[in-house]
């Protein structure tokens, strides 16, 4: 009896279910500027990677616009809606509200104007 419980038993196959990466490396790509990347939980909300982004190229969120295979993504969405994997960039574009828009200095884009003379 006990040799056939132990059968049985071999016979049991334990489902382990697939644990995912809690974190991923997600790099941006910003048209005409560069690249970064960023190193974000899987279930981070669109509108907290727009303030994340924020530290790295002086976009404010609220200019921005966040392009993840041709779908843009939006604010109340986390990255998992997206079946984000990390595998394709996150296109970044900035709206004509943006300083660099405007002509201003600082952020990206900005600089010396071209009719300011240099200090």
């Amino acid at each position: 009896m006990a040799v056939a419980l132990v059968e049985s038993m071999q016979e049991l196959s334990l489902d382990v279910p697939e644990t995912k990466e809690e974190t991923m490396m997600v790099q941006f790509k910003i048209a005409g500027i560069g690249n970064f990347e960023l190193e974000l939980e899987r279930d981070i909300a669109v509108r907290d990677v727009k303030k994340l982004a924020k530290e790295q190229c002086n976009i404010e969120p609220e200019h921005m616009r966040l392009i993840y295979k041709g779908r843009q993504l939006k604010e109340a969405d986390n990255l998992e809606c997206y079946d984000a994997k990390g595998d394709e960039p996150v296109q970044l574009f900035f709206t004509s509200g943006h300083v660099s828009m405007m002509g201003g200095v600082g952020g990206t884009g900005g600089g010396r104007r071209a009719n300011v003379p240099p200090q």
